[in-house]
């Protein structure tokens, strides 16, 4: 998963935009360029979570410009690294590479480790999506432990989870289950169910290698049946669903989760 955290309900995402459509108006009389700024880049990460990326690409070339002329190099940073994320989604790689790698070097040249570990994920979702494995699990392997360092949940799941989807590309069936099964149980642990459910997508795909359709499908249906699911994820799931057919969604995804995150059972 690209490291965008807005994968929240549509309703609240809405209510979130008007507050931010307020607060924009009262900081523009206000001539606050720093935190009209750092606004929009807000704005822009909610528009993208929506799906409207035409929208988001522009409210965080607004907010890159004026971070930019504040000489704020932390949140142009931050912004660049949103404006890829919107360049991403539309599958447009080199505009996304080129700021993604320029926001990194931003945010190590000024210390910041909570956006190299971001940075780093970012770039490693660009090489898998691009079709570049090596490069992918390099950045994720870089990105994972300082996560792990600053006490990141969601990050250390996240890139854990994206080292599952290399495995699995490279046919690394069992470590990219181990991978899952971590980064699943340490998903739910946080009540992090966007991210949980992209999980789940990956193992379904595994379960479908491993010659086991029928769970494949329950997995993919549950995933598609959960109010929590954000877009990307949704899109996944709903190619697989597309191409495997439908399933009843297991009854209780707590119950699903302990089931598959269960301790392996090792039989001589």
């Amino acid at each position: 998963m690209i490291g965008n955290r807005c994968g929240v309900r549509s309703a609240r995402i809405a209510a979130a935009t008007a507050h931010l459509q307020e607060a924009l108006a009262i900081l523009q009389a206000d001539d606050d360029p720093y935190q009209r700024a750092y606004a929009l880049t807000v704005l822009g990460g909610i528009l993208g979570a929506q799906g409207e990326f035409e929208a988001a690409q522009r409210t965080l070339e607004d907010s890159l410009a004026l971070n930019q002329a504040a000489g704020n190099r932390a949140g142009a940073a931050g912004a660049r690294m949103n404006l890829a994320i919107a360049h991403l989604m539309r599958d447009q790689f080199e505009p996304a590479r080129a700021h993604l790698t320029m926001s990194l070097q931003h945010f190590r040249a000024i210390g910041d480790l909570p956006g190299v570990a971001a940075a780093l994920n970012n770039l490693g979702y660009l090489a898998l999506q691009t079709g570049d494995l090596p490069l992918a699990q390099q950045h994720f392997s870089e990105s994972h432990p300082i996560s792990v360092r600053l006490k990141d949940r969601w990050g250390a799941a996240n890139t854990l989870a994206n080292l599952g989807q290399v495995d699995l590309h490279l046919g690394q069936r069992e470590t990219a289950r181990v991978r899952f099964r971590e980064a699943l149980s340490q998903a739910m642990q946080i009540e992090a169910l966007p991210l949980a459910l992209e999980v789940l997508t990956g193992l379904a795909k595994l379960l479908w290698q491993e010659g086991d359709p029928d769970r494949a499908r329950q997995l993919t249906a549950t995933v598609l049946a959960h109010p929590a699911l954000g877009l990307e994820v949704k899109a996944q799931a709903e190619a697989l669903q597309a191409a495997w057919g439908q399933a009843a969604p297991a009854p209780d995804l707590n119950g699903l989760v302990r089931e598959l995150t269960a301790p392996l059972v090792v039989t001589s």
